[in-house]
């Protein structure tokens, strides 16, 4: 989910009876550079994803704009500044925003459900995403980070000095190369 909008019963019950359905809800953190609410990415059954850039630090705010941040408000980071995306042109663009780094996630639980089927569940999910992340995050001082998760996606999309191998899908199954 990429927007934000005040909070109902409705979109309660209606995000509820997804999550209850089966289906892992993500969202992105929001774009003002501050500790907020942001519904629906703080309802308790949504995976809030906040926006980093390739330094493993939080999107910086700039002229007021920036990854929402906070304990409670975001469960994990993911790449959101920069991100090359198709352009309606047929050309290629870099975009910045929580959106992004909230498709990235959504792209990994993809995987996990791809890979598992039926037995995947919200709860697994989340449990296999979070088992997955480091915990690279970096915090420039001068900003009160609220306690911050320092958990990072691992999304495949690593960058900079922090470079690490590929790993396994948790929990997975087995790959040909692990001989199956």
């Amino acid at each position: 989910m990429s927007f934000k909008m005040g909070r109902d019963e409705i979109t309660d019950f209606a995000l509820n009876i997804a999550y209850n359905a089966g289906i892992s809800l993500v969202a992105s953190a929001g774009n003002r550079g501050y500790d907020a609410n942001h519904y629906p990415s703080t309802h308790p059954r949504v995976i809030s994803v906040g926006a980093s850039g390739n330094d493993y630090k939080p999107w910086p705010v700039t002229g007021g704009v920036g990854s929402n941040y906070g304990e409670g408000v975001i469960a994990l980071w993911a790449p959101g500044k920069n991100v090359l995306l198709a352009n309606k042109n047929g050309g290629a663009t870099l975009t910045t925003g929580t959106s992004f780094a909230a498709g990235y996630v959504s792209g990994v639980l993809a995987i996990f459900y791809g890979a598992e089927g039926k037995a995947m569940n919200p709860g697994l999910a989340l449990t296999r995403l979070m088992a997955q992340t480091d915990p690279w995050m970096t915090f420039p001082s001068g900003t009160d980070w609220k306690k911050a998760a320092a958990a990072f996606a691992n999304t495949g999309n690593r960058k900079g000095a922090k470079l690490n191998p590929p790993r396994q899908y948790l929990g997975g199954p087995p790959t040909a190369r692990q001989g199956c």
